[in-house]
């Protein structure tokens, strides 16, 4: 399972890097559903969604810390990770769950009462870290080259999990993730 779903990283993770390639902005709404469904490919993976889900973070938060770190970077948020085919930085903390429960383990150990100023230093945990893996990748294999063309981005539909290129198993998988999770919910209301 992991395996379609690091697939499933990747082929948003490249949609997402066109998409900033051609002008486009993580913030923007193709931008929001890219980042969206990286993370929906990991959220279930291994605990990561009740790990966080201990601590408060929703999925919509680990978006906006994924988010807040390609924003810091620009012009310029990938690597090299040594294959032929440009990186997102951040994108190694959904490759490398490693990194994210190293992250969750910080968390729960600030002291900082108000929920909202705790997640704020693990955004800037997060941002700190993509900065030095960043300067250490381009150290080591050279910058990548990243230019940006003014073009608005890609459409809305090209993170659309039915609509994009592909067979379609790795979206009918993310659909039925989808599916499942709020099926959990819905049964925990319940309860």
């Amino acid at each position: 399972m992991k395996y379609l779903n690091d697939m499933a990283v990747v082929k948003y993770e490249k949609l997402l890097i066109e998409h900033l390639s051609l002008g486009g902005d993580v913030r923007d709404l193709t931008g929001k559903n890219l980042v969206g469904q990286q993370v929906l490919a990991v959220w279930n993976e291994e605990g990561i969604r009740d790990m966080c889900a201990a601590q408060g973070i929703t999925m919509e938060n680990f978006c906006e810390l994924y988010s807040a770190c390609i924003e810091t970077l620009m012009p310029n948020p990938c690597i090299n990770g040594g294959g032929p085919v440009p990186m997102l930085v951040p994108t190694l903390f959904l490759l490398e769950d490693w990194r994210i429960r190293e992250l969750l383990a910080l968390f729960t150990q600030l002291t900082e009462p108000d929920f909202y100023k705790k997640l704020e230093v693990l955004k800037e945990g997060m941002v700190v870290v993509s900065k030095k893996v960043k300067a250490v990748h381009d150290s080591a294999r050279g910058p990548v080259q990243f230019v940006i063309t003014p073009g608005g981005g890609l459409p809305v539909s090209a993170a659309d999990p039915l609509n994009s290129r592909g067979c379609g198993c790795t979206s009918m998988i993310l659909v039925c993730l989808a599916l499942g999770s709020i099926s959990l919910v819905v049964v925990f209301l319940h309860l």
